[in-house]
């Protein structure tokens, strides 16, 4: 889908790009791979993109002929993000402003853009029972409301986010917002390249990850259900053992790689109550090189989450040709196609099923990886 804002006279386009943090996650990788794919675009206006001071980026990014870095030092993202002056935007020559999130200045002298990812406060706040979000779903709506009265278009990322939003927002109901101002963008996924055998091996080494793995990526928010893919690995671990090791799936363990959340700790408490030892492997943050590795040298990817805006890490293992299980939940079935293993997120037997599936049948997992590659 072609999408344009037109602007008279527009001089400068600024990301916000404060959303990047050191350990990205969610829309700090959506901010980067968007700085990734401005480099490579060619066009007659000037993009600048407001990064935090001492961020470590690709190179393609930092020696864009594309893309002016600006370091801004300041509050964390989300506060100064509505903080910015407008006669700061005026000094720069900003025609137009994009934040990938919905926190854009308070006060701007040219349009702005905001990428809203999902509603998944307002659909489901009993899942993010911790967050500030999830404790005043309420207000989270009143201030979504607002952004988008105020923006010139909406950005999401999935037509089932879109849904969520219009629905939830009374979009094109809420005044200001018709429903044209909705478009959907995918997500970008960079392409996982190849790190070598050697490398790849060395990096896992160091994790002490070793032969057949599946792997979750990401945070550990409620919705996400990574406590409910422990507990189906410790279903199919005892699946396989009693069959006495002789399935292909025997031996395999489950690799949990992201950020550990110290609100969320249930899949750790999991693992432990279920005494899955050293078959589920927790890394904390990776890498970018470490992610990669991961990617491309898992069993599959799983994503189990009863609720997506669109599912970046099943996108990133179609792209590494690694097969990919996902729920049929929220946007993942618009994501994955008919490109993954899918079950019902609170069908437990149904989730074990589809694990054994990818896991022991080649032919299928084939298939899936080569859907994976071509959509």
């Amino acid at each position: 889908m072609a999408w344009t804002v037109s602007i008279p006279g527009m001089r400068r386009v600024l990301i916000d790009a404060r959303t990047l943090g050191p350990r990205p996650s969610g829309i700090g990788r959506y901010t980067l791979n968007l700085l990734r794919g401005l480099a490579q675009t060619d066009g007659d206006e000037r993009i600048s993109a407001w990064v935090r001071a001492g961020m470590e980026l690709p190179h393609e990014v930092t020696h864009s002929d594309r893309v002016e870095l600006i370091e801004r030092e300041g509050l964390p993202a989300g506060v100064s993000q509505q903080l910015v002056s407008p006669r700061e935007l005026r000094r720069l020559g900003v025609g137009l402003v994009h934040v990938p999130d919905a926190f854009a200045p308070l006060w701007s002298p040219c349009p702005a853009v905001v990428t809203v990812h999902d509603v998944i406060p307002l659909v489901m706040p009993e899942a993010l029972p911790r967050s500030w979000k999830g404790k005043f779903p309420g207000a989270w709506r009143r201030w979504l409301s607002w952004q988008t009265r105020r923006a010139a278009a909406v950005v999401t990322v999935s037509e089932h986010a879109a849904g969520d939003l219009r629905a939830r927002l009374g979009i094109p109901g809420v005044p200001g917002v018709p429903g044209d101002r909705v478009c959907v963008i995918p997500n970008a996924v960079p392409a996982v390249g190849g790190g070598g055998e050697a490398g790849d091996e060395a990096l896992l080494e160091a994790l002490g990850v070793s032969g057949r793995f599946l792997l979750t990526l990401g945070r550990r928010d409620p919705y996400k259900n990574v406590d409910g893919l422990v507990r189906a690995f410790g279903v199919l671990r005892d699946q396989l053992s009693k069959a006495g090791g002789q399935l292909p799936g025997a031996g395999v363990r489950l690799v949990v790689a992201g950020a550990a959340d110290p609100r969320y700790p249930e899949a750790e408490r999991e693992a432990a109550r279920l005494d899955l030892g050293e078959s589920v492997v927790f890394t904390g943050y990776v890498d970018e090189a470490t992610r990669g590795a991961l990617l491309r040298r898992a069993a599959a990817v799983v994503v189990p989450s009863r609720y997506e805006g669109f599912g970046l890490p099943a996108a990133e293992a179609m792209a590494a040709g690694t097969a990919v299980v996902a729920a049929r939940t929220g946007a993942l079935p618009e994501t994955v196609g008919d490109a993954a293993e899918q079950f019902e997120a609170d069908d437990e037997a149904g989730f074990v099923a589809a694990l054994r599936r990818v896991l022991e049948d080649g032919d299928r997992r084939r298939v899936l990886i080569e859907r994976g590659r071509v959509r």
